[in-house]
């Protein structure tokens, strides 16, 4: 569960995202910026280990790559939405961020119905907006 901080409105509990990036820095990157926001931050450099994270989390939102080795982020999505499913968990809103305008990969993404396609590199407010849009901020 998140922890619990106090902002302009009082004690509220703060928000759990998943940053799933293959480029470490990256990840780490986000981390920070997101941390410095308020938010709890897990990352993953890899899908397999994103929907381990997922098993074991429970997240307001979701953040990924697309073009990643072994698997991709489209297909991590897809098995983080079936483990929700399969196991009556909720599956939380997400935004995939890509460095590549491959046609394919990025109509396979578009068609999983993310709430956000930001392409990197991004503007830093343009992301925090994307992020605080998903969670309804």
């Amino acid at each position: 569960m998140g922890a619990i901080r106090c902002g302009k409105g009082g004690v509220s509990m703060s928000k759990n995202i998943l940053v799933i990036d293959d480029d470490h820095m990256v990840a780490v990157t986000l981390q920070k910026l997101l941390r410095r926001e308020g938010y709890d931050v897990f990352i993953s450099e890899d899908g397999l280990g994103a929907l381990e994270k997922f098993k074991n989390n429970d997240f307001d939102l979701i953040v990924s790559d697309i073009r990643m080795p072994n698997i991709s982020g489209v297909e991590v999505i897809h098995l983080i939405k079936d483990f929700a499913l399969e196991n009556n968990r909720k599956f939380p809103p997400f935004i995939f961020i890509t460095g590549y305008a491959e046609e394919k990969q990025n109509n396979a993404a578009n068609e999983a119905e993310p709430n956000d396609f930001l392409y990197k590199p991004f503007d830093r407010g343009a992301f925090l907006r994307s992020i605080k849009a998903a969670l309804g901020e």
